[in-house]
């Protein structure tokens, strides 16, 4: 890198979030298929529990290692920050928008664009930090809130 630090704009970081929020999304998506169509496990019952148990914690964690993969390659700034914040802004957006009349596998990529979408925002070092705050803490509200009610 030169002198002069190179910065990326906003736009390009957002985009380029949402499309790494994808990835978890459809290593999700395979996982299901696998598990649902008997691939992975095919015993009836509670001897898939495990596969069951297994299947999606480890299946998120490759998601997440691929959309840190795509962050890198795509070289956004601190890619890491949006690969790990990534899942749990998906998952309080998940927790608000839970009920919507879409298909599950829909429902998979939607959740994970809208989190990365976000962790990249959040994580912005351009964006002034009321606003990243801001953000922060609606994201923190969408998760709490369906608790209360």
């Amino acid at each position: 890198m030169s002198t002069v630090e190179r910065t990326e704009g906003i736009g390009r970081r957002l985009l380029v979030s949402a499309a790494a929020g994808l990835a978890p999304g459809l290593v999700l998506l395979l996982v299901e298929l696998l598990l649902t169509q008997q691939i992975i496990c095919t015993n009836q019952g509670f001897g898939c529990l495990g596969a069951w148990l297994l299947a999606f914690p480890l299946g998120l964690a490759l998601g997440v290692g691929l959309a840190w993969l795509v962050l890198h390659r795509a070289r956004v700034e601190q890619g890491w920050r949006i690969a790990i914040l990534g899942p749990v802004a998906a998952w309080a957006i998940v927790r608000f928008l839970a009920g919507l009349p879409l298909p599950q596998s829909a429902l998979f990529l939607l959740y994970g664009m809208l989190g990365y979408l976000v962790a990249g925002f959040v994580t912005a070092p351009r964006v002034a930090w009321p606003w990243r705050a801001g953000v922060g803490l609606l994201l923190l509200a969408a998760a709490v809130l369906p608790s209360l009610g």
